[in-house]
C-alpha cells in the first residue's frame, strides 16, 4: 500500500518534470527553426 502511494506520487513528480522538459524543449526547438530560416533568407538574399 505505501509503496503504490509512493509510485504514484513518483509518477506525478515525473509526468510534471517531462512536461516543463517538454515545453522547454518545444520553445528551443521553435528558436532553432527561425534561426535557420532566417539564415536560408539571407542566404537566398545574397543570391
Amino acid at each position: 500500500m505505501i509503496e503504490e502511494d509512493q509510485g504514484a506520487a513518483l509518477l506525478t513528480l515525473v509526468m510534471g518534470n517531462r512536461a516543463q522538459f517538454f515545453v522547454a524543449g518545444f520553445l528551443v526547438a521553435i528558436g532553432l527553426i527561425n534561426q535557420w530560416r532566417a539564415k536560408q533568407a539571407a542566404r537566398l538574399k545574397m543570391l
